[in-house]
């Protein structure tokens, strides 16, 4: 080897090539090397910064429950994927919430999972428990009580009362479709109180009044309205009252009145139409107070509603020979879909993206957005409730068990020659 050949040297270490990289005469190459070195930096910022947030997800409990949806995930047996038992064997009330159900007994709440699984279990103590739910948010508050919460699928949150913080009763309190919710308390010095809540738990908006009994409030899908479902007195009359709020105002908006009719509840079916179902009527108002849809009855012929977005399904008493309950789907704008005949007992009914599921004493009987059949199963008579999901899989709900029952599982299309549930028409 000739004595002059000059022979580089490899660096020995990872310092010593980053600073020669770094101090490269190529500008190309100090910026890759800066550009690396900035993205591993961020890298580990990201880590921290998510494991900050979400450290509930490795505490103990947590770390078993994901050990247990292993194990269930690997020993189920399909049937048992389709029945979701409740855990004290009973429930006081149950909402749909991340393909399994929020499910609340005499004093605790659980979310329940197909296969007997139980994500979250959180002991209340409510008396009178009621539960609402968004895509990602429980509500469970004690009906008559001064008790709520609100709970993801991990654990429970704060709510951000702003110092105010009331000790009244709860009338009632709903949920709306991005986590925002509204609660409407029996206030001292007033005759009702609604505050209403972002989707961070935090308080946004206050509304006392001295002159109306506030029954029902809900909130818009955009957070930005909400709806007071009310009634004043004056005199010996009762006069009921749908308000609208802008919750960037604190005054009214717009207002309609509902005539003698008592509120029950009320929700939007988009951000434009709030829908109120009363004793003694239904009502669909638009932001400017002005009905769009009106239907009366007799007080005692109200047998149950469903609220979807951008629907409302009602069912009454029929007086005709071959139905005891007629349902009427109403659309947003006002349009009418039905009446749907029903000659069973009706026990309850769910609309979810335009379709109707009913639960009468036949059994379950699923229609179309036009109240055509779909498909039945007679497994479900007997069951208490139903609950349809918007894929279509229809949670019925027993005394002691859930089952997820769904078309391909059912029976053959209903014939509307031998049901109880008629195709729609005229009474």
């Amino acid at each position: 080897m000739d004595e002059n050949q000059k022979v580089a040297r490899f660096p020995a270490t990872k310092r010593e090539r980053r600073r020669l990289l770094r101090r490269s005469r190529d500008g190309r190459i100090r910026l890759v090397t800066l550009l690396r070195g900035l993205t591993g930096w961020l890298l580990l910022l990201s880590v921290i910064l998510f494991l900050a947030a979400n450290f509930r997800l490795f505490l103990p409990d947590n770390m078993r429950r994901v050990g247990t949806y292993i194990s269930l995930g690997l020993t189920a047996e399909p049937e048992d994927l389709s029945t979701i038992p409740f855990v004290s064997g009973s429930y006081v009330d149950a909402a749909l919430f991340g393909g399994g159900l929020a499910v609340a007994d005499s004093d605790t709440l659980y979310v329940a999972r197909p296969g007997g699984l139980n994500q979250l279990t959180l002991q209340l103590g409510y008396a009178h428990i009621a539960l609402d739910t968004s895509e990602e948010y429980i509500l469970a508050y004690d009906r008559g009580g001064a008790g709520i919460t609100v709970t993801n699928a991990l654990a429970p949150l704060e709510l951000d009362w702003g110092g105010d913080q009331p000790g009244a009763s709860i009338i009632n309190a709903s949920m709306g479709r991005d986590g925002s919710f509204a609660v409407v308390t029996d206030e001292a010095g007033y005759k009702t109180a609604v505050r209403v809540f972002n989707k961070d738990q935090q308080l946004t908006y206050k509304w006392l009044t001295s002159e109306y009994y506030v029954q029902s409030a809900a909130v818009s899908p955009d957070g930005r309205r909400m709806a007071a479902l009310a009634f004043r007195q004056d005199g010996t009359a009762l006069e009921g009252k749908l308000l609208l709020f802008d919750l960037g105002r604190q005054e009214v908006a717009a207002e309609c009145s509902l005539g003698t009719s008592l509120g029950v509840e009320a929700r939007f079916l988009n951000d434009n139409t709030v829908a109120a179902v009363c004793d003694t009527g239904a009502y669909l108002v638009n932001l400017k107070g002005e009905t769009v849809y009106s239907a009366a009855y007799p007080a005692s012929d109200l047998v149950g509603f469903s609220f979807d977005n951008g629907a409302l399904a009602l069912a009454c008493r029929s007086y005709t020979k071959s139905a005891r309950t007629e349902v009427s789907v109403v659309s947003a704008g006002g349009g009418v879909t039905g009446p749907l005949l029903v000659s069973e007992e009706l026990a309850s009914l769910s609309l979810s993206n335009g379709r109707l599921a009913l639960l009468t004493t036949a059994g379950l009987h699923v229609y179309n957005d036009k109240l055509e059949p779909l498909w039945t199963d007679a497994s479900a008579a007997g069951a208490r409730r139903i609950l349809l999901e918007p894929d279509g899989t229809a949670c019925v709900l027993f005394g002691k068990e859930a089952r997820l029952l769904r078309e391909t599982q059912s029976e053959d299309p209903i014939d509307g020659n031998d049901t109880p549930a008629a195709d729609a028409g005229d009474p």
